[in-house]
């Protein structure tokens, strides 16, 4: 065994220690066996033991407190989800940053650093994977260097084979949780995706130039020219952090909701390209009203013919057709054999999608979410199991989470109406609908 390898071996026991550490703790607590207010009592230190060892791990681990935020994996009682996910939701704000002197080499040697007059060394964002500082090019353009951990793919490797052991130990005899290797097949594609810059840039290339000059959406452009394997750097673009949204007016919390709405779901529904990563961090507020969106990490893209499935399963969903949702299921092989019953199957999606699937005024709130979220982790018992397409769960996960922050904002609007533009389409039903088609039209 060469020298890299034992290294491995080292930094995945010495990660996997902690995890277990945190889990184990979990199961002599005994959450999920003692009644309601032990029970939750248990959770609440359980959760603050999982933030601070997940918060202090880049990588996987910390992307595992991140989606154990936003997906009810059973983790604890239903009773004490709420606390459990809002205390792991800190996670998504809070990441250790590495000192400028560590990342400066990868600086150096993935991008021409002699093309900027000045970097600063204070990280002015850190995430799971890497950490952002603002610069300025020799030209004088004001950007932003996204810029990889270091050895941040061991990290990512030793964390990916400890989270098996680790959801066994914690779940403990909980029945109704999901299989722990579904869990780890996502995060797996997920972070994986996140470590490709130069897809990011590209896909994030191709995002700038569609909303270019769009009247209340702004993509950063990147700068390939100056990017690298595991740097980023793109325009800079001012504005406020979205918690800031929190305390403003009705009126402008709905306004930014929809925007949120059209940014994520409409690029599924309307474009087959999205972000699948919602979260409070990648998205700012303009001085100009505009909302910008960071981090394309995650950017997906359908085809034509999953995209016609969606938009057919939402009719069908919305229109109570329930045979219909079935045959459609069939006809992609998510159904084998006999199949879940049509009604059960259609309350189903309908309480996976509580916001797009009745004409009406919603107003969305953090339990609206954590209940749709829970049901979509539930799918009707069939024999084989249901199988959704990849890109059908992961389009359903992205507006989960865009939902989680128009929860933040205390929104409120017919979301059916909006969606109908891009699944019926329909003539746009909001002043903003009306500007996104104006910009459009004369594009």
């Amino acid at each position: 065994m060469g020298s890299d390898d034992h290294a491995e071996r080292a930094t995945r026991l010495r990660r996997g220690a902690r995890l277990g550490a945190a889990a184990a703790r979990h199961a002599v607590d005994g959450v999920g066996g003692r009644g309601a207010d032990m029970d939750d009592r248990a959770a609440i230190r359980a959760a603050g033991r999982l933030v601070a060892v997940l918060g202090d791990m880049r990588g996987a681990a910390m992307k595992l407190g991140q989606t154990l935020a936003t997906v009810d994996l059973g983790l604890v009682p239903p009773h004490a989800q709420p606390e459990f996910a809002a205390r792991l939701a800190e996670l998504t704000d809070r990441a250790p940053a590495a000192a400028f002197e560590d990342v400066l080499p990868i600086l150096e040697e993935d991008c021409p650093i002699s093309a900027f007059a000045d970097i600063d060394p204070e990280p002015f964002a850190a995430a799971s994977i890497g950490q952002v500082h603002r610069g300025r090019t020799r030209d004088g353009r004001e950007v932003v260097l996204k810029v990889q951990y270091p050895d941040i793919e061991t990290l990512i490797r030793a964390d990916l084979k400890n989270l098996a052991l680790f959801l066994r130990l914690w779940r403990g005899r909980r029945a109704e949780l999901l299989r722990a290797e579904e869990v780890l097949a996502e995060i797996n594609a997920t972070i994986l995706c996140e470590l490709d810059y130069p897809a990011e840039c590209a896909a994030q290339e191709s995002a700038a130039r569609r909303y270019a000059g769009h009247p209340f959406i702004r993509v950063p452009a990147p700068l390939p020219q100056l990017s690298g394997r595991r740097v980023l750097v793109t325009e800079y673009c001012p504005g406020e952090r979205f918690g800031t949204l929190a305390s403003a007016p009705e009126a402008e919390r709905n306004r930014a909701a929809e925007i949120v709405h059209r940014f994520y779901v409409g690029g599924i529904f309307r474009d087959g390209e999205f972000c699948g990563d919602p979260h409070p961090g990648n998205v700012l507020v303009c001085d100009d009203g505009r909302l910008a969106f960071l981090d394309y990490g995650l950017y997906k893209r359908l085809g034509r013919d999953d995209v016609a499935f969606q938009r057919d399963c939402f009719r069908a969903a919305a229109e109570r057709r329930a045979d219909d949702l079935l045959a459609m299921l069939r006809g992609v092989g998510a159904v084998t054999g006999r199949g879940p019953d049509p009604a059960r199957l259609l309350e189903y999606f309908r309480a996976a999608g509580p916001w797009h699937l009745d004409d009406h005024i919603l107003h969305i709130d953090a339990e609206t979410v954590r209940r749709a979220a829970a049901a979509a982790t539930r799918p009707p018992e069939s024999e084989p199991p249901l199988v959704l397409p990849a890109g059908h769960t992961f389009s359903r996960r992205a507006e989960v989470l865009a939902f989680g922050l128009v929860a933040r904002l205390d929104a409120t609007a017919d979301w059916h109406r909006i969606c109908r533009e891009w699944v019926y389409g329909d003539a746009p039903s909001t002043v903003l609908g009306r500007e996104h088609e104006r910009w459009a039209a004369a594009r």
